[in-house]
């Protein structure tokens, strides 16, 4: 198993290298979508789990990426809901609260 789990990476931003073989990325959406400036956005994760039920064993990975969608507002069509994705303020409450949950699969300080 790879030792890094990026459990909500979207277009993978977050990464200078958007194939590292040593992230397992996940998110819960997989598309492709033309962005209002002819960019595409691709959404490509190796699995669609929720990241709130990981179908994973307790310790499975050293670090967990955890940068869940944030955004309370955004036109239904706009770049940004694209990208980023939008949750309700009831919702980001509950995501970090799992933030502290998800600990429960980092294995601990050990080098990667």
């Amino acid at each position: 198993m790879k030792p890094i789990l990026d459990v909500a990476c979207g277009s993978k931003m977050f990464y200078f290298d958007k194939e590292d073989p040593r992230v397992h990325f996940n998110d819960l959406r997989t598309e492709e979508k033309e962005l209002c400036d002819g960019r595409k956005l691709v959404v490509s994760p190796e699995t669609n789990w929720d990241f709130t039920q990981l179908p994973v064993p307790d310790e499975s990975f050293y670090m967990v990426v955890f940068d869940p969608p944030h955004l309370l507002h955004a036109g239904d069509d706009s770049w940004l809901k694209a990208k980023y994705m939008t949750t309700t303020i009831f919702s980001l409450a509950a995501d970090h609260a799992i933030t502290i949950s998800a600990q429960w699969i980092w294995k601990g300080s050990e080098s990667i």
